[in-house]
């Protein structure tokens, strides 16, 4: 089973030969949980048993896979497979974390630190 992920820069859900194939997402086949990542090409080629199965993309950070995210499909005894997944750019994005405050001179002693800010 080959799985292809291009980022989609118009938005319109077909490969277009300007749009540029992305590396380093994860794909996933069930049953089994085969887990693999797109190489430089954009493309992965996993195991997926004879049967019904499907097909998982996870987005990187900062995307969001245009239409569904799983795609399923029935793999006969020696049968192949494509899969094509377009991701576009999230609009928005989430940021958490905890921010720590201090209190000593060294944090004090840069003006050009983020920390410095209340200092004096």
């Amino acid at each position: 089973m080959t799985t292809l992920v291009y980022e989609d820069l118009n938005d319109n859900g077909i490969k277009d030969l300007t749009e540029p194939l992305k590396p380093y997402v994860k794909v996933r086949i069930d049953p089994g949980a085969n887990i693999g990542y797109t190489d430089v090409t954009g493309s992965v080629s996993l195991f997926a048993p004879v049967g019904a199965y499907s097909v998982t993309v996870t987005a990187p950070d900062s995307f969001v896979v245009f239409g569904p995210t799983v795609q399923s499909g029935i793999m006969l005894d020696g049968g192949t497979g494509v899969h094509v997944f377009g991701i576009v750019r999230a609009e928005t994005g989430m940021v958490s974390g905890k921010v720590y405050a201090t209190t000593t001179a060294t944090a004090c002693s840069t003006p050009a630190s983020p920390a410095s800010r209340g200092c004096g």
